[in-house]
């Protein structure tokens, strides 16, 4: 751990997670977008603690936990809000007055938190904001507005009747209404009450190739399964699914580059006797698209998941077969190959071919 991280009091940044190491050709750069301070450099992911506020909002856009809040910024807010004995939980921006729970930024924090506050204190939570579209930071408020939509679609479709309420530009009056001493009760309660999946503070590293937040997602998605669910009509889902045209996947000569690159092995290859195949593990999917950018055949596409599809979310799916080949040169299981050798056979046999005209 960096000396800058430990600065930083809600962000967490881990450069080898970054997906800009992984491939020359990746676009996207969402937290750089929605910094307000102009404070992200990328290649290699470093933050310029000079203009850094520890906002949060690049967190909420970065698929891939290179760049997340802390677990024990998390809790801390949890557990605040969840002290409150009133009819509601609330957690409100710096920038609106009040006495509940404040974060710099609602935007730094994720469907998946509100809901499961809702949830575990069967209470509504409500968000206060002052005046996002006049803020610095407004492409925090659309991140939240999307977090909340996103929420209250799955608190909806599962049949829970508690939601978050975003309340922008509140009352003055309305937002003091709370007590301070409501605020600070419970503080040292156990967050694990609230959200028993959440890391105690002191863990605040996730070591894993899937960010935290997706974790708390399906966890979150698989605890209500088990209780009664609704699903008398489709609803967008905040998962991914995927499919690989056969027609135009050339195997990449027997080493795909959509395994290869896929930061969270949601795509595995797998050889059983006369058969390859590439399988996609949906609960694994970032979204993040790096397996379309690596295919130069443009075979792989993506689509949201909706709720009828969900089942997807449990069990690993076979998206491409081909006959399995034994390469000529190390003896491994593969498919696609050209003149019985694997791409890093062939590669080598190349190497050797010009070290010996050299």
């Amino acid at each position: 751990m960096s000396i800058e991280t430990l600065l930083m009091d809600k962000l967490w940044m881990d450069p080898q997670k970054c997906l800009h190491g992984r491939h020359k050709d990746y676009q996207e750069h969402p937290c750089q977008d929605v910094c307000p301070n102009k404070a992200i450099h990328l290649n290699p992911l470093e933050i310029d603690h000079g203009l850094c506020d520890d906002c949060g909002i690049c967190a909420g856009v970065c698929r891939a936990g290179a760049l997340s809040v802390k677990e024990s910024f998390l809790a801390e807010v949890a557990s605040q809000a969840a002290s409150d004995t009133g009819k509601e939980l609330r957690i409100r921006c710096s920038h609106a007055g009040g006495r509940c729970t404040s974060v710099t930024c609602l935007g730094a924090l994720d469907y998946a938190f509100f809901a499961g506050l809702c949830i575990k204190g069967s209470k509504d939570l409500r968000l206060l904001a002052r005046d996002c579209e006049g803020c610095q930071k407004a492409l925090g408020g659309e991140l939240a507005r999307a977090a909340v939509n996103t929420a209250n679609d799955i608190l909806s479709l599962y049949g829970r009747k508690e939601r978050v309420l975003l309340t922008e530009s509140a009352d003055r009056q309305d937002l003091e209404s709370g007590s301070r001493r409501a605020m600070f009760r419970g503080m040292g309660r156990t967050i694990k009450r609230f959200i028993p999946e959440m890391d105690q503070a002191g863990h605040t590293r996730d070591e894993g190739p899937i960010p935290a937040r997706m974790i708390r997602a399906i966890k979150m998605i698989e605890g209500l399964e088990e209780g009664h669910v609704r699903r008398a009509y489709d609803m967008r889902m905040p998962f991914n699914g995927k499919e690989i045209d056969a027609a135009r996947c050339d195997v990449c000569s027997g080493a795909p580059k959509c395994v290869r690159f896929c930061p969270t092995d949601a795509l595995e290859f797998s050889a059983d006797g006369d058969v390859a195949s590439i399988f996609f593990n949906s609960c694994r999917c970032i979204g993040c698209g790096l397996c379309q950018t690596a295919c130069n055949e443009h075979a792989v596409s993506s689509f949201p998941l909706l709720s009828g599809q969900i089942e997807e979310l449990r069990r690993p799916r076979s998206l491409v077969c081909f006959e399995a080949q034994v390469c000529e040169g190390c003896g491994r299981t593969g498919m696609g190959m050209s003149d019985g050798l694997c791409q890093d056979c062939r590669q080598r046999m190349r190497k050797l071919a010009w070290e010996s005209v050299g």
